[in-house]
């Protein structure tokens, strides 16, 4: 059997705190998969990482390059207006207006379903 390079396998402690809800969640997740519950944080973590780039792929093969940066950028500016204190406000509006607008895709979809099969 080949030997492992230098610290390829070997475990480092991560001490972390959870809520109960997560805790559970992963408890049972790890009993799904078999993995004791160290492995499953460990393996969903590392999923994350593996993930982090598939809104800039999926938006790059829609949009383009040029778009998937720009959206990404503002995005990311969003955020950060968003999690600044002084725009709690900004938040709640922003979430109102969201609200309004999903009522009112339903709404139009709904309509154009019904005149579709009338």
């Amino acid at each position: 059997m080949p030997r492992k390079k230098e610290g390829e396998g070997k475990r480092y402690p991560l001490n972390m705190r959870t809520t109960k809800e997560v805790r559970e969640m992963l408890e049972l997740a790890a009993r799904k998969s078999g993995r004791s519950l160290v492995q499953e944080v460990e393996w969903r973590l590392a999923l994350s990482f593996d993930h982090q780039g598939l809104l800039e792929e999926a938006l790059t093969l829609a949009y383009g390059k040029p778009f998937a940066k720009t959206f990404l950028a503002e995005a990311e500016q969003l955020q950060l207006m968003l999690n600044h204190r002084k725009w709690r406000i900004l938040k709640r509006v922003f979430a109102e207006a969201v609200a309004e607008d999903a009522a009112s895709i339903e709404t139009n979809a709904a309509s154009i379903e019904t005149k579709k099969y009338a």
